[in-house]
């Protein structure tokens, strides 16, 4: 288990150095950078009112979701705007403080991230939620993450599809559309339930939401799938996103990959409980 952790935090060291040619920075440019209580952001001067709004934007953002999260990190989060690209999309890291990376452009209409009331604030709360779970660090993983410098937290190992299910909650949850709302999400179930696939080998089980499988809608599925199994457990316990900063906790303080023995503590049910109720409400 420490060899284990010790190799983690060397890959993760070797895998973030330079992150600025990974991400495309352009070193030509002149850089800036707004501090607010909780941020730094960075930014090429000519993004300077998106850098302001951001700003502006993450620190209501933290108002809102560290409560609920239960996480108050202990340094300023890092964020760095681009527009470089012609998609839109956010990476999140708490490893090696990466931070957050966001990329202005708003998504095209051909992707399900299209889904969105205001594209700078619906980024934000994915990407932010994202941070808040998974630099979450308890008990005795913050003696492991002081040793590794920033290398691990026990929150990053957590499937991908308890990740993005999280941050699509979150999203669609503090705004007025986000991807849970989407027809394309809706679409998804439907024709999976119609063609009798849902919950079967021929295309998706629990153990395929990580989107390891080469059938539609692959790469996707730990949003969709993740998200509907979020929510599903939030109905199936009448309770808020409040739940989800319990489990983040809790799960910060545990050995990674455990996920159904803490569900099972606090929720008095395991993940297929909750994969199942739903696959069979999904049906009528």
């Amino acid at each position: 288990m420490i060899l284990f952790f010790l190799l983690t935090a060397l890959t993760s060291t070797h895998l973030y150095a330079g992150y600025g040619d990974t991400f495309d920075v352009d070193p030509t440019r002149s850089y800036r950078t707004i501090t607010s209580d909780h941020f730094r952001v960075t930014y090429a001067e000519e993004l300077e009112p998106a850098a302001q709004r951001a700003a502006f934007l993450f620190e209501r953002a933290h108002t809102l979701l560290s409560p609920v999260l239960k996480w108050e990190p202990n340094r300023r989060t890092s964020v760095l705007l681009l527009l470089n690209t012609d998609s839109g999309n956010g990476l999140t890291s708490p490893i090696q403080r990466i931070g957050i990376i966001l990329y202005l452009t708003a998504p095209d209409a051909q992707f399900s991230t299209a889904y969105y009331d205001d594209w700078l604030w619906t980024v934000i709360v994915h990407e932010y939620a994202h941070f808040l779970n998974m630099d979450n660090t308890q008990e005795a993983w913050k003696l492991v993450r002081l040793l590794t410098g920033d290398s691990i937290t026990p929150n990053s190992l957590l499937p991908p599809w308890m990740l993005e299910g999280l941050a699509v909650e979150m999203e669609t949850f503090y705004t007025r559309a986000g991807r849970g709302r989407s027809t394309y999400y809706k679409m998804i179930v439907r024709a999976g339930f119609e063609e009798e696939k849902l919950d079967s080998d021929d295309w998706i089980t629990l153990d395929r939401v990580a989107g390891n499988y080469p059938w539609y809608p692959s790469g996707e599925s730990p949003y969709i799938f993740g998200y509907f199994l979020t929510h599903a457990l939030l109905e199936q316990n009448g309770a808020g996103p409040e739940l989800l900063g319990t489990l983040s906790e809790t799960s910060a303080a545990r050995v990674p990959y455990l996920i159904n023995g803490n569900l099972e503590n606090i929720a008095g049910k395991t993940w297929y409980q909750v994969w199942h109720a739903w696959v069979e409400k999904a049906q009528i």
